[in-house]
């Protein structure tokens, strides 16, 4: 994951010395090469045990690992913190928002890793029994992608009342999965839940938004959707899409098991046969 994205990703999280920080480093990422802490801390007026503080925030040991991190992300073409804003007045063909999809896609394909996308589909293809949980606007979402494992002839579940997913997590254990779709910070709920399925042996698949919600760190396989703040009109329809893409991608993984894409072409054959 591009060390400079995941500091976009979480920026509105931060503090405003932690912010200075932040803003600095995705302005002039060029120049950190050059600096050491105390000459960063200087530049943006914070102390140097601030600059190893933010340092181990982002996940790393001190400063020296967050520099080489920000030189591996400018190797990699990182070109900016977030997707162009929209225009004040989208035109009728709606190109802003397409342009900001397009924008944000990419970022979602920088923020996950390919490992961690195979790793959920070995996880999900040979699990006994799956447990979606949805939270809030991504209840929809979760039952979608249930209907969608059930063309694998994958057995799952998507509960919206919240005793019932209590239940249902208290039956899981070895060889089943546990996965959940959130935005912005899970709630306690949620996190109960997480925690109870770890601890009863299933395994945990989190797809969540990027940030300093510690939903992720319960999890065996983290998925990320939307990186950074986007405007506020268009936050959901942007998650949405984030974990749409995220979704299908994982889907197109799961048809790699030769199992799975025959059962799926034998219901798509016995839905043909219901069709007027």
């Amino acid at each position: 994951m591009s060390c400079l994205l995941k500091i976009s990703a979480i920026r509105h999280q931060l503090s405003v010395s932690e912010k200075k920080l932040a803003d600095f480093i995705l302005t002039n990422a060029h120049l950190l090469r050059d600096y050491s802490s105390s000459q960063l801390a200087s530049a943006v007026g914070v102390s140097q045990s601030s600059v190893v503080k933010f340092s181990q925030k982002l996940g790393y040991r001190g400063y020296p690992d967050l520099k080489l991190a920000i030189n591996e992300s400018i190797a990699r073409g990182f070109q900016g913190e977030s997707a162009p804003e929209p225009q004040s007045t989208p035109n009728p063909a709606g190109q802003p928002l397409t342009q900001l999809k397009q924008a944000l896609l990419a970022q979602v394909d920088e923020l996950n890793d390919p490992r961690q996308q195979r790793a959920a589909a070995q996880a999900l293809a040979s699990a006994q029994r799956v447990l979606v949980l949805g939270q809030g606007f991504c209840q929809s979402v979760a039952a979608a992608w249930v209907d969608r494992l059930a063309l694998l002839g994958l057995a799952s579940q998507s509960p919206a009342d919240p005793l019932l997913q209590w239940q249902l997590c208290a039956q899981l254990g070895p060889g089943t999965v546990l996965f959940v779709i959130a935005m912005d910070n899970a709630s306690p709920e949620l996190h109960r839940a997480v925690r109870r399925a770890k601890a009863q042996g299933a395994k945990v698949v989190v797809l969540c938004r990027y940030n300093l919600d510690n939903l992720w760190a319960h999890a065996d396989i983290r998925l990320y959707c939307l990186a950074g703040n986007p405007p506020e009109a268009l936050s959901l329809l942007l998650e949405q899409s984030a974990q749409q893409h995220l979704l299908d991608c994982l889907f197109l993984t799961l048809l790699e098991d030769k199992s799975l894409a025959e059962t799926f072409q034998q219901c798509r054959n016995a839905l043909k046969t219901l069709e007027p």
